[in-house]
């Protein structure tokens, strides 16, 4: 008799239960909620992947062009250093023909 006093309730309890899932529309809404918030952490941890990978490029694209630009500029200095030394061989023959003899300097 003691356990039918127990079960009796627990089933009145399992009925209500039951019935307030049946009537509370938003049961499902809650669960599909939680499966949205799931999905949208697991696009939002896949995009912030893919940007860090793109700010990995283009960092490395960056290092790159900078020594890229560093090579450009060596390239200038030592051709500026070459026009500069043919622009004195040049005054040079010119001073020659026309009967300034001047030594030549820096070569």
């Amino acid at each position: 008799m003691f356990l039918e006093t127990q079960v009796g309730p627990i089933l009145d309890h399992v009925e209500e239960l039951v019935e307030e899932h049946n009537l509370d529309p938003l049961v499902s809404m809650k669960s599909s909620v939680g499966e949205t918030a799931q999905s949208l952490s697991e696009a939002k941890k896949k995009e912030l992947q893919y940007l860090t990978g793109l700010l990995r490029k283009a960092e490395e694209q960056k290092r790159n062009l900078s020594e890229r630009l560093e090579l450009l500029k060596k390239e200038k200095k030592d051709i500026s250093g070459a026009a500069d030394l043919v622009h004195e061989l040049r005054t040079g023959i010119l001073n020659f023909q026309t009967g300034h003899h001047t030594r030549f300097v820096n070569i």
